[in-house]
């Protein structure tokens, strides 16, 4: 029990302070510059918003997950991007701002 608090606490810590660590090193122009690429903002959204909750539900059917579960698998399946995508976007080289950005429009939509 105590293991699992600890688990916890520890866990929140690590994303507040990897946020913060973005957060203060990035500029306006950073935050809505992945903005403006229209076209791969409105496809990401698309899939996250339209698509992958329609794949999540199909999963659902397919498996024969039963009435309750099958309504918390698929709303697990509509969360919007996870917290740590940054980080990992960051270890993958790629562009951090653009991942921060559609996290972001993703939590607010």
């Amino acid at each position: 029990m105590v293991w699992d608090q600890v688990l916890s606490v520890s866990t929140k810590l690590l994303l507040v302070s990897m946020m913060l660590g973005f957060g203060l090193t990035m500029t306006m122009k950073d935050v809505s510059g992945p903005l403006k690429q229209y076209r791969f903002m409105i496809s990401a959204l698309v899939l996250n918003i339209l698509l992958i909750p329609l794949i999540g539900f199909g999963i659902a059917i397919l498996m024969g997950i039963p009435g309750a579960l099958a309504v918390g698998f698929v709303l697990i399946v509509m969360a919007p991007g996870a917290a740590f995508a940054p980080k990992l976007t960051q270890i993958a080289k790629s562009d951090v701002y653009l991942s921060i950005a559609l996290m972001f429009l993703l939590a607010i939509i």
